[in-house]
């Protein structure tokens, strides 16, 4: 992620400047768009890995992906980062909600349709049928 410079001259990672906010510490629009974005991955990989080894089927497992995914980026810039609500107009906002959705819906798929398989297929009939041993 991109090195940023605060007020002081400075120069902070967003992921630290994500993960240890300093008060009064300013965000560009684009660092907090990028910083949605890279969160929504890494949650989408979570969910994703997590729903198919607790073998969640059907529409509540998107569901729920969309509630985590649009409440986790909400709170994670209002009250983890603390940028001003005078920063958040509805234009940034639907930004952040929006950028980087496609990608981690497709992600979260891969993870969940993956994790769903390889929980479902149990390793000792697999190599039995791979040895023969399973058709005799």
């Amino acid at each position: 992620l991109a090195m940023a410079e605060n007020a002081a001259g400075e120069t902070r990672g967003l992921w630290a400047k994500t993960m240890m906010p300093r008060e009064g510490e300013k965000w560009t629009d684009a660092e907090l768009v990028t910083v949605a974005h890279w969160l929504r991955q890494v949650l989408a990989v979570g969910c994703g890995t997590t729903w198919g080894t607790m073998s969640v089927r059907g529409p509540l497992g998107l569901v729920m992906f969309f509630a985590l995914s649009v409440t986790t980026i909400s709170y994670v810039v209002s009250l983890q980062i603390k940028v001003p609500k005078e920063q958040l107009d509805e234009a940034l906002t639907f930004e952040m909600t929006r950028d980087g959705f496609v990608a981690s819906f497709a992600l979260f798929m891969v993870c969940w349709i993956v994790a769903y398989t390889g929980s479902q297929t149990s390793p000792i009939a697999t190599l039995d049928s791979l040895s023969g041993e399973a058709d005799q």
